[in-house]
């Protein structure tokens, strides 16, 4: 059954005579609310206006496992939910009972799924515990017990990538435990504007722009300028400062298979910003529309050299670093590597093969002058590009590269760092770069301090190639026979969709301790610096590389780079080195 048909019948046949106002609806105490009472739901199931259904009330259960408090166990019925039952995104759908008068009054809002097959029958939390979750949170932390039902893992909706980008995401994603699900960007033509109300849909994003990441849900209630939805947590951490979004509704996709996949589900699309996210509580999130949150802007521009076209890739992610970044990592660190997988995706289209890139990127921070930089070579060989097309260590690498300079920023321990924005340029060139080493000599005796010449045989698509160049033997390699392996990176690693869902904690070198205790501004400026080392030293060498032993200690002394193309393999050769000799 067409569900956009079924929406315009269920309005004209039910008049939505109930319909919820736009604030300050009436509430239903959970004393007053009785098994058996006919009541009626409001939820999008098509488009952005909500539509009725019928709700019986059940029973009243004590201990929502996402509250710790007594609740609702409600069953759906009706034109708008007959064939997809209810699943994620109805999430929050308020549910209106009538008093002893007739009055409709909120009695709570549907919040958990618990396996039924056709997701008919679900748990609702009741309007008290829902309202009382601030939408001025002043530092309070959600008070009550986290669930381990999979109905409060709220699946997140990335819409704006192409379909290959999208497929590893979603891939990922089910390794990690967290649902994503690919939406369409939003309807070709605008949606039409809805102020919110109960029965809403709503968006709570991580970004917006050209790549969207939300997750999607009902509005619960309204008061003048406060909104409450969801009816549990996002991820129950407390104040946040997200996006509160509108959000486009194209249908619901019927998956009765409660049990095992959590039922059926809204696919969606977050729409337009319209305030700011910032409690995240146990029975429900809470914002305040007018007010919108701050922004991190990032920017990917991908040249393809070849084409000499030039695309560009804007988002704006959430920015909760003066709320103390609540989920454990910031949205940017999640989305600028996104951004650039998508980036190069589309700047590659279709194609496939021997790739070779250079990205440099930088990141601004309000605390320091100078942005942090860094610019990184990658190559692809054939054998990296996956059957897809995309999986070659552009996206992989460059990705990873961009993730630990942004992980960095986050671990500096000397107090919040307010990322003002991160830009990255990356440019593509196509063809036969990556060279296989085969064989290597250079003259039996060298003498140590001086320049010895090696000569290299390369294999390049089929092809035999010789290159020859001289390096300076190192002063320390101890006299006698010693053997000089000589090694090349390769190809970077394919396109790896964990790198994208988490970066680790960025590696940070030992620090020196001082006997003298050194002044505040010291250790600050000591602590920038080396912050800005670590995120220059991301930098790469992706030359041919000499690994031996010098005075007992393991070196890698950098002897070729050719600029053309990139050497993989090792190979090793047996020299006698000749005793340092002092010139006189």
């Amino acid at each position: 059954m067409d569900l956009r048909r079924t929406a315009a019948a269920t309005f004209l046949c039910l008049a939505f005579t109930a319909a919820p106002a736009a604030a300050g609806d009436p509430v239903m105490a959970l004393d007053d609310v009785r098994p058996g009472m006919r009541c009626t739901g409001y939820s999008v199931v098509s488009g952005v206006d909500p539509v009725a259904f019928d709700v019986e009330i059940l029973d009243i259960v004590d201990g929502l496992p996402n509250v710790g408090t007594p609740g609702l166990l409600v069953s759906v019925s009706g034109p708008a939910v007959a064939e997809t039952g209810v699943g994620p995104g109805f999430s929050g759908s308020p549910i209106y009972c009538p008093d002893a008068s007739g009055v409709p009054r909120v009695a709570g809002a549907i919040s958990e799924a618990i396996g039924e097959y056709e997701g008919k029958a679900v748990l609702a939390t009741p309007i008290e515990a829902i309202l009382a979750v601030s939408p001025e949170p002043q530092g309070e932390r959600p008070v009550g017990r986290r669930s381990n039902t999979s109905a409060t893992n709220t699946p997140l909706i990335v819409s704006g990538l192409s379909a290959r980008v999208a497929a590893k995401v979603t891939t990922a994603a089910e390794r990690s435990g967290r649902r994503i699900l690919a939406a369409p960007a939003g309807p070709l033509a605008s949606s039409p504007r809805r102020a919110l109300r109960g029965g809403s849909a709503v968006a709570v994003g991580l970004s917006t722009g050209d790549i969207r990441l939300a997750a999607i849900g009902t509005v619960s209630y309204v008061d003048a300028n406060r909104v409450w939805a969801f009816g549990h947590g996002f991820d129950t951490t407390g104040p946040r400062s997200l996006l509160l979004q509108d959000a486009y509704v194209y249908r619901v996709v019927n998956d009765p298979q409660a049990s095992l996949t959590g039922g059926s589900y809204k696919l969606a699309a977050p729409g337009r910003t319209i305030g700011t996210l910032t409690n995240d509580g146990f029975s429900a999130v809470a914002g305040i529309t007018g007010r919108k949150p701050p922004t991190i802007p990032i920017e990917v521009r991908v040249t393809d050299a070849d084409a000499g076209v030039t695309q560009t890739t804007r988002v704006q992610a959430a920015d909760e670093t003066d709320v103390g970044n609540p989920s454990g990592g910031s949205t940017v660190s999640f989305v600028a590597p996104l951004a650039v997988a998508e980036g190069v995706s589309r700047a590659l289209g279709n194609a496939q093969g021997n790739l070779r890139s250079r990205m440099c990127a930088s990141i601004r921070v309000s605390e320091f002058g100078r942005p942090l930089r860094f610019c990184n070579s990658y190559v692809a060989g054939s054998e990296s590009s996956g059957a897809s097309g995309l999986g070659s260590g552009v996206t992989g690498a460059a990705g990873e590269d961009l993730g630990h300079a942004i992980a960095a920023v986050e671990s500096f321990k000397y107090g919040p760092l307010h990322v003002r924005d991160v830009r990255a340029r990356v440019t593509l060139n196509r063809g036969a770069r990556l060279a296989q080493l085969v064989d290597v000599s250079m003259p039996r005796r060298v003498p140590s301090g001086g320049h010895a010449r090696v000569r290299i045989l390369l294999r390049q698509n089929g092809k035999f190639l010789r290159r020859s160049f001289r390096f300076k033997v190192p002063r320390g390699l101890r006299p006698g026979h010693r053997t000089l392996v000589f090694r090349g990176p390769g190809a970077d690693r394919t396109f790896e969709e964990e790198l994208l869902l988490e970066s680790g904690e960025f590696a940070r070198s030992p620090q020196a301790r001082s006997s003298k205790l050194q002044s505040p501004k010291t250790v600050m400026r000591r602590a920038k610096r080396r912050l800005q080392s670590e995120v220059a030293s991301i930098s790469r060498y992706d030359g041919l590389t000499l690994r031996t032993r010098v005075k007992g200690k393991r070196r890698e002394l950098r002897v070729y780079d050719d600029p053309t193309m990139r050497i993989s393999g090792k190979q090793s050769v047996h020299v006698r080195v000749l005793r340092f000799k002092r010139r006189r």
